[in-house]
């Protein structure tokens, strides 16, 4: 019995939390662009540009610093779906206009060639 609702509050939460779904703040490797455009360039200016404001060395909130290309690198590489997902919704940045699909479709893509970094 202990086992079962164990079990069964595991696969809540991933139903809660999209993991099981296919919805679109889930990093999907469909829609992305070539290897020789997989760059975390564009993807650290996006980060520095509607992240750093509330994330950054000062006050690195939830641990999230792109205060620095290297530090975006460090955050992202470790948090991807979670960075993915949150700007794929519009819930970060807070109050902004949040990322357009150029913007979403370059974080995939460097995401899914393996997220190199140059």
């Amino acid at each position: 019995m202990y086992m079962v609702r164990i079990y069964g509050v595991l696969l809540g939460a991933l139903l809660l939390s999209g993991c099981l779904g296919d919805e679109p703040d889930i990093i999907s490797c469909d829609d992305i662009d070539g290897a020789e455009t997989a760059s975390f360039e564009q993807v650290a200016a996006d980060l520095q540009l509607w992240c750093q404001g509330c994330h950054n060395a000062d006050s690195p909130v939830y641990g999230y610093d792109f205060s620095t290309k290297a530090k975006a690198y460090e955050s992202a590489s470790h948090r991807a779906d979670r960075i993915y997902a949150q700007v794929a919704t519009g819930m970060m940045p807070p109050g902004g206009a949040g990322w357009n699909d150029t913007q979403l479709r370059a974080f995939r893509t460097w995401y899914c060639h393996g997220a190199f970094y140059e």
